[in-house]
């Protein structure tokens, strides 16, 4: 009885010659494409990622301008989309540049915002650890 040993050959082509680093020699490895999202180099910004749906279709004020006393009661902010860009010409009016005084072009944002009703309004407190609501008054309509 003869042994015939069995000759098999694998199913994806050979790219090229890769030198391996551990034995010195040439090893040919298969095609691969590779998917590269999170790895260099980086052509993309981090402060983008993770890259997912939005926890909430509304945006969320983080931070209030300082409240001035002086002045009535007043609304310290409101909702606005960004709906998108665009320029205008205006002159400049600062003393001292080259352009003071000369037409200018600038890019702008233009944000929508919805009509708000008023349906209520909380007044706060200053604590040692911040702002504290104090009170809510809901409006009667």
């Amino acid at each position: 009885m003869y042994l015939i040993p069995k000759v098999t050959t694998t199913k994806q082509p050979v790219a090229a010659l890769a030198h391996n680093h551990t034995c010195n020699l040439l090893q040919p490895y298969p095609v691969k494409v590779s998917h590269r999202k999170f790895e260099r180099p980086r052509h993309g910004s981090l402060g983008f990622l993770p890259r997912k749906r939005a926890a909430r279709h509304r945006g969320k004020a983080k931070s209030f301008p300082k409240d001035d006393a002086s002045k009535p009661v007043h609304l310290t902010a409101f909702m606005g989309y960004k709906a998108g860009m665009t320029h205008v010409v205006r002159d400049l009016d600062r003393p001292g540049s080259k352009m003071h005084k000369k037409e200018i072009v600038e890019a702008v944002t233009i944000i929508e915002t919805p009509p708000m009703v008023v349906v209520g309004v909380v007044g706060y407190v200053e604590t040692p650890r911040g702002l504290r609501s104090l009170t809510t008054v809901w409006a009667e309509h």
